[in-house]
């Protein structure tokens, strides 16, 4: 990738941590001997606890990032129509009670992503046309998985008893998904829970990639909670806020309502 700045560079050091490295010709060190200077001081002082940019930031810079096909030939996740696809992730992993319904399969790690397949079908989705593309319905179900999949699966993730409360969920269509070649799932995660923390928010990344084209692109941002306890000590305050809402709603219907009686 070519970085048009040292600015921008050190954004990508940040985003991928030591899974990437800087690389400038020896021509361009020999022009521009303070632009050399400045990245290679900075990459021998790579604070790596430091504060990513924003989501919308980060999003942009993931779409750049093309898929790592030398790794992912070396891994049980497939790439090609010739290609076996893995086992599906155990169904804890993605909030579901029966097997049949996960989308997505067992991981593989490549740090800082994640990358999963696709699955084309489950019984709980249907739909009443036949198509020869994936339909948004059920690849966005499969992102909702691979994100809840990705908190639980990340160093210092989410407890399998926990839960995550769903904030804000985005998706970018790019091009059509077709059923007859596998589809490469990869996330990028900043979820991660210290000792002691009961709930923080957080994000995950989910891209699909087929024929090494990024084809759909999800950001949710969600609180992940740690234990039952603690979800419905927020699900009970929750219910509070909603009470509230409906006495008030309530009494503007009844004061519209007599209001118009009266006229």
């Amino acid at each position: 990738m070519h970085m048009s700045s040292v600015d921008e560079a050190i954004r990508y050091i940040f985003l991928l941590g030591q899974s990437c490295e800087i690389y400038l010709s020896p021509g361009f060190r020999r022009e521009n001997p303070l632009v050399y200077a400045a990245v290679t001081s900075f990459c021998r002082s790579f604070p790596g606890d430091e504060s990513l940019p924003d989501i919308d930031i980060i999003s942009g810079m993931l779409k750049r990032i093309p898929l790592d096909i030398i790794t992912l030939l070396n891994s049980q996740i497939a790439l090609t129509e010739q290609d076996v696809l893995p086992d599906p992730l155990e169904k804890h992993f993605v909030h579901k009670a029966r097997s049949e319904n996960v989308l997505v399969s067992r991981v593989h790690r490549e740090d800082p992503f994640m990358y999963f397949n696709l699955f084309s079908e489950s019984p709980e989705i249907r739909f009443d046309h036949e198509s020869e593309h994936l339909q948004g319905m059920l690849i966005l179900e499969a992102l909702r998985q691979v994100s809840t999949a990705t908190v639980h699966l990340a160093h210092n993730g989410l407890p399998l008893n926990g839960k995550i409360a769903l904030l804000h969920y985005q998706a970018d269509f790019f091009t059509y998904l077709s059923k007859k070649a596998p589809a490469v799932i990869r996330t990028y995660n900043t979820f991660s829970l210290c000792d002691g923390e009961k709930d923080k928010e957080g994000y995950v990344v989910g891209q699909i990639f087929q024929w090494g084209r990024l084809c759909v692109q999800t950001v949710l941002k969600g609180k992940s909670i740690r234990d039952e306890e603690r979800f419905q000590q927020l699900n009970r305050f929750t219910e509070k806020v909603c009470m509230r809402n409906k006495v008030q709603f309530d009494e503007k219907i009844s004061l519209f309502r007599n209001k118009a009686y009266h006229i």
